[in-house]
């Protein structure tokens, strides 16, 4: 089995091919989807595989879920803003956020 051609799919985002040669002669064309993410340069990937529409609906997928994570964190920080995010002691002021308030003082994390 030896390696003979890879790139990207011409007209597809983030879908690579890879055409192996087997021993027989037979070329087989392998494709995966893969993309860096943006915050920890870590990827995202399939594995190889012969069927370019299950690597298209996996690519969809993937950029979906990656979408709607930024909506909810974009979200979450709009309500943080919205709202206070530590409470008022009587006796000590604002508690620390990460600080546990036990009954007799404070007990860190």
């Amino acid at each position: 089995m030896t390696h003979q051609r890879s790139g990207a799919v011409d007209g597809e985002e983030f879908i690579e091919f890879m055409d192996t040669q087997f021993v027989t002669g037979h070329i087989q064309r392998t494709y995966r989807f893969y993309m860096f993410r943006n915050g920890d340069g870590k990827p995202h990937k399939t594995m190889w595989v012969t069927d370019l529409n299950y690597v298209k609906k996996e690519r969809d997928r993937c950029l979906e879920l990656l979408q709607k994570k930024s909506q909810r964190r974009s979200q979450e920080t709009m309500v943080k803003f919205q709202s206070p995010s530590s409470t008022l002691h009587p006796r000590v002021g604002q508690v620390p956020h990460g600080l546990v308030l036990s009954s007799s003082r404070f007990l860190s994390n």
